[in-house]
């Protein structure tokens, strides 16, 4: 995981799936996702961490980005959450035919409950910066696509006065 997996299989063709997609094939069978197993190893971390008297400030950075949106919005310790170069709903992998790097991420059934703009709109009224969001393939995703997802966070932030707290960078 991070800038150091490698993201080429040995035959040097693109891995689609993730450089984990063996270990988040396992979860799904253990009936444990590995994103839910992350954003609990998140929690604990944030317990040893509550020793910070302002909160933390947390940035996720590509396909960690849906871990860090599901710990801020599950924990108030996180004071500030900054998502850079992450996808911002799960509804655009189901759009496209060919997406990458999604499967570690993947929670069963997610969608009919929720997506990543209901977790964004929980986040309010801390801060929270979008930097350089990108589509199901990496790419970097449409301003009209942006604007969608953030719709009930922008909602949120304005019903609280709080717009100035959430930054959307190109």
């Amino acid at each position: 995981m991070g800038t150091t997996a490698p993201g080429i299989s040995p035959a040097g063709k693109p891995n689609y799936h993730g450089v984990d997609s063996r270990e988040a094939f396992l979860a799904m069978h253990l009936n444990r996702p590995l994103l839910g197993q992350r954003v609990e190893d998140g929690q604990i971390l944030l317990k040893h961490l509550n020793a910070q008297p302002h909160g933390v400030e947390l940035v996720a950075i590509g396909s960690c980005g849906p871990i860090g949106l599901h710990l801020a919005a599950l924990e108030p310790s996180v004071k500030s959450l900054t998502l850079e170069r992450s996808i911002l709903s799960w509804q655009w992998v189901t759009q496209t035919p060919l997406s990458q790097n999604q499967f570690t991420n993947v929670v069963p059934n997610a969608l009919s409950h929720y997506d990543f703009g209901d977790l964004l709109a929980m986040i309010a009224p801390r801060s929270l910066t979008i930097s350089h969001a990108v589509d199901a393939t990496g790419r970097p995703a449409s301003a009209d696509a942006i604007t969608a997802a953030l719709s009930a966070a922008r909602k949120r932030y304005a019903d609280g006065n709080r717009l100035g707290k959430l930054r959307i960078l190109p």
